[in-house]
């Protein structure tokens, strides 16, 4: 991998843990002490938006999450820091030495993003804030972050490039474009 293009990661991951920890301060300093969990929009939060597609309440809420998503593991505190310590490396290795495809890079490079981002809640107060609160046509989502949401988005990006039958489909269908996302200059 050229340098130029390892700052260009190193940059990204930095972006967005930056724009993770920020916002988690904003909610911590504007949520944290007002949030009481209510079963009626805006569910004791702010209200962003209610009954967008006929159905999907949005607040900001304020959660001290212990655990990994929707609070599993809260009990295994070491473990869990293990388990996240030796992902977020092997993860690092292959994006930086093994991954070719610059697509798979940005959905690696989010997946790190988020979970050095959860990463640096643990480190400093033991617990991660989460804090976007949905419902959807009635029913609770977790409350979750950016970081999460960097998560998810990598590991669909991830399955979407490197899973063989999803693979197959985005090729496909990327290639008949005037860009490929599959090929590196290196």
């Amino acid at each position: 991998m050229k340098d130029r293009t390892r700052w260009k990661i190193i940059l990204l991951i930095a972006l967005l843990i930056f724009l993770d920890l920020w916002t988690k301060e904003l909610a911590k300093s504007f949520l944290k002490e007002t949030f009481t969990y209510s079963n009626t929009f805006p569910y004791g939060g702010i209200a962003i938006f209610e009954g967008f597609l006929s159905g999907i309440d949005f607040s900001l809420g304020y959660v001290e999450n212990k655990g990994a998503a929707f609070g599993f593991f809260h009990n295994f505190p070491k473990i869990l820091l293990l388990f996240r310590l030796i992902l977020v490396s092997f993860l690092g290795y292959l994006v930086f030495f093994k991954e070719k495809k610059h697509i798979v890079r940005l959905g690696l490079s989010f997946v790190i993003a988020g979970a050095l981002g959860n990463l640096a809640d643990v480190f400093r107060q033991q617990y991660v804030i989460d804090f976007l609160n949905f419902h959807f046509y009635g029913y609770p989502f977790p409350l979750f972050n950016l970081a999460d949401s960097l998560i998810t988005i990598g590991g669909v990006m991830l399955i979407f490039f490197e899973i063989p039958i999803f693979k197959k489909f985005t090729e496909d269908h990327l290639e008949k474009g005037s860009i490929n996302v599959y090929t590196t200059k290196e």
